[in-house]
């Protein structure tokens, strides 16, 4: 019985870990957001000079491209997992895109953090990959 409260203990760990995870993540989004809104509204103003405009676009594409080029990866493991997750058992993901009323019940978190181990699996074995090429290049 103690192995057993122990494990609930860490699944209970666990799912803190990944809502406290998930509230960072949405706080990352809602500053990119308003990134987002101040930059729109900086380009506007300058749209009108094209030499400036150009110069700033350009720049901003750069700066896009580096953080694409380095974020890429997440954001691609991440969409795989969820895609897998929902092609592996679509029914139970229903309870995830459907009535609000489900929101805050275990079946709902269960199919969350379902998800969310998923893209664990796929990151770690992404980084395990990289990290066996970069020693085996350092070896030769």
């Amino acid at each position: 019985m103690l192995g057993y409260q122990q494990q609930i203990m860490k699944a209970t760990d666990v799912e803190n870990m990944h809502h406290h995870n998930i509230a960072t993540l949405g706080d990352k989004l809602y500053n990119l957001q308003n990134e987002i809104h101040q930059t729109e509204q900086f380009v506007s103003r300058y749209k009108n000079t094209d030499k400036k405009y150009l110069k700033i676009r350009g720049i901003a594409e750069q700066n896009v491209n580096g953080l694409l080029a380095e974020q890429g990866p997440l954001l691609t493991s991440a969409i795989i997992a969820v895609v897998q997750a929902l092609r592996v058992n679509p029914d139970k993901y229903a309870i995830i895109f459907g009535d609000s009323e489900y929101d805050n019940s275990s079946e709902y978190h269960e199919g969350l953090l379902e998800v969310a181990r998923s893209f664990l699996k796929i990151l770690s074995n992404q980084k395990i990959d990289m990290t066996m090429v970069a020693v085996a290049v350092k070896e030769q």
